[in-house]
């Protein structure tokens, strides 16, 4: 299970995910982490979290869903 602070590289897709909050964090309310998409990459395919709220915050360059 992740906890705060850890980070996950994907070299394929060149995404890295650092964990701010996680439910072990937050007694099960909350998951926050920043996603980070390299030039040139992709984040994963499409999918749906039907139980969670998904908020993005475009810090620079642009965004495409």
């Amino acid at each position: 299970m992740a906890q705060a602070g850890d980070i996950i590289n994907n070299p394929i897709t060149r995404e890295t995910i650092t964990f701010r909050q996680t439910s072990h964090d937050t007694d099960g309310a909350l998951l926050q982490f920043d996603l980070v998409v390299q030039p040139g990459g992709f984040p994963i395919g499409a999918h749906t979290h039907p139980k969670q709220e998904e908020r993005f915050r475009v810090v620079t360059g642009r965004l495409r869903a």
